[in-house]
């Protein structure tokens, strides 16, 4: 194993704890995807997309800063090579 997988693992487990604390599950499908009434977090190496509505993805973003240091990029056109429109 390298250690950047290592690393992208470690990373994953603690996105898995934030999101759960916050109170949203795993989706079954896909072990990157968590999602809490209209919220959905999803993670993918070192990048996290939010979609919900404001005042759920501002609280969410809200906590998960309250716990790692990250970079609020705006709205997303891009993610991971895939323009979203």
């Amino acid at each position: 194993m390298t250690k950047a997988y290592s690393q992208s693992l470690a990373w994953h487990a603690c996105v898995d704890e934030a999101a759960v604390e916050f109170g949203m599950m795993k989706i079954s499908n896909d072990q990157a995807i968590w999602i809490l009434l209209r919220l959905i977090l999803v993670a993918h190496v070192d990048n996290v997309l939010i979609c919900g509505d404001k005042e759920h993805s501002t609280g969410l973003m809200k906590y998960l800063a309250s716990k790692y240091k990250f970079k609020d990029l705006g709205p997303v056109g891009l993610y991971t090579e895939i323009y979203i429109i």
